[in-house]
């Protein structure tokens, strides 16, 4: 419990960004214990940093995100914002190319908190990862093909299962241009 208040202390410092000099005759202040809520309330601040300006992923921040977002999961695994935090931590290990991290994430979310809302789009995000980001075909198929099965009636596993059928998953880019624009000319 003390590495989660000491690291979203640190985040909540980092987050407010202040430049104030410190005096070597100040004191150090206690540490500050920082509810769940409000642990949490830090991350969300965090992921509203993700994106810079120029609609970039700043990295230190996908890092900060992935570290705090993952450890507050760990450390509190029942707690209903559990699944939120491991959420969180995917994104940052997106943000940092963590692929593989992400989908060991995304598999946890997935499997530990299977019955929320979010779950098709989990298991949709953990396909497109394995498909663009790590180039495994096979297994993104396979993603896909779960996602398709448990949710049938999702607007994901109907987009799933439209994109399976017309075996654009096995198209080069260039393949599936030509083919969406002789699909456009057609019409």
């Amino acid at each position: 419990m003390k590495k989660v208040i000491y690291l979203f202390a640190t985040v909540l410092i980092f987050a407010s960004c202040g430049t104030e000099e410190v005096k070597s005759d100040e004191q150090t202040a206690e540490p500050v214990t920082l509810s769940l809520e409000d642990q949490f309330s830090a991350l969300v601040e965090l992921d509203s940093k993700l994106l810079t300006t120029d609609l970039s992923i700043d990295t230190k921040v996908a890092k900060q995100l992935y570290d705090a977002a993952k450890l507050f999961a760990s450390e509190n695994p029942l707690h209903e914002k559990a699944p939120d935090a491991l959420e969180l931590a995917a994104k940052g290990a997106e943000g940092i190319e963590k692929y593989d991290e992400a989908i060991t994430v995304l598999h946890k979310i997935i499997t530990d908190y299977p019955e929320t809302e979010k779950t098709p789009m989990f298991m949709y995000r953990k396909a497109i990862i394995l498909e663009e980001n790590l180039g495994k075909n096979d297994n993104a198929k396979a993603a896909y093909q779960a996602l398709i099965e448990r949710f049938p009636n999702d607007a994901l596993s109907i987009s799933a299962k439209e994109y399976l059928d017309m075996d654009y998953l096995n198209m080069s880019n260039a393949e599936l241009i030509e083919f969406l624009e002789s699909k456009n000319q057609d019409q």
